[in-house]
């Protein structure tokens, strides 16, 4: 299954109209969060906000969830499939370290604060329409959900000038909920 995944993300890549550049998508995503606040509150939570910290590893925080906002404006949802410019996708992505950063977070709360765990969303905004998975654990902090996606390798400059290899979760796309509004 990923190894199918792969070819159809470099064909996407070959394909692609522009090339990947860190300073120029970042900033995209970073215009996407801020215009996308009153959807992302009207979906998951009212008091959330946009995490002032530019490392934060998920986008929107509050004591109760956090999220993170995937901005995809080249993938459409037709007649319940996702479509790119060069075909269906079977998965959509997040890089692992922010499904680490969920576990550790939720582990710590639960085994030293011993507090109720956080719930985590990865969201998806393809072509003006929100989509999401929610990260589920466990009552001892582990991941309970870990048959809903697999792990691949990408190769990406991740802001430091040159390209290396990214290993990011692949949620596939029958675990992915679309978003309803109110």
């Amino acid at each position: 299954m990923g190894g199918d995944n792969n070819r159809l993300k470099d064909k996407i890549l070959s394909t692609t109209m522009r090339k990947p550049d860190f300073k120029r998508d970042y900033g995209i995503g970073k215009t996407s969060e801020e215009k996308s606040l009153p959807d992302i509150k009207e979906i998951f939570y009212k008091d959330l906000e946009l995490d002032e910290n530019q490392f934060a590893p998920f986008d929107y925080i509050s004591d109760k969830i956090k999220v993170e906002l995937k901005t995809r404006d080249d993938i459409k949802f037709v007649d319940g499939k996702f479509i790119h410019p060069s075909g269906e996708l079977e998965s959509l992505y997040f890089d692992k370290v922010k499904l680490l950063n969920a576990i550790k977070e939720n582990k710590y709360r639960i085994q030293f604060l011993e507090e109720e765990p956080l719930r985590f969303f990865i969201c998806w905004k393809c072509s003006g329409e929100y989509f999401y998975w929610e990260i589920l654990f466990k009552e001892n902090g582990w991941l309970k959900n870990g048959n809903d996606y697999f792990i691949e390798y990408q190769n990406r400059d991740r802001g430091k000038g040159y390209i290396h290899p990214t290993p990011v979760i692949n949620v596939k796309v029958e675990n992915i909920k679309k978003a309803e509004f109110t």
